[in-house]
């Protein structure tokens, strides 16, 4: 069996993967930063994380 037949599936493939990969990585880095400016805006009207408050707070 000669793989050469099917090459261009397998490269389709492999574009299709990376292509999928990276779109992952791209959307998962504009949502780290979308986070991290609400986490800033909440944090500068004085909301602050409940793991902070406790960790502040004695028990």
């Amino acid at each position: 069996m000669r793989l050469v037949a099917h090459g261009d599936f397998i490269m389709a493939a492999y574009g299709v993967a990376v292509f999928i990969l990276a779109a992952l990585i791209v959307w998962i880095v504009f949502d780290y930063r979308a986070l991290r400016r609400t986490l800033r805006a909440f944090e500068g009207e004085g909301i602050t994380r409940r793991s902070e408050q406790a960790a502040k707070s004695p028990p």
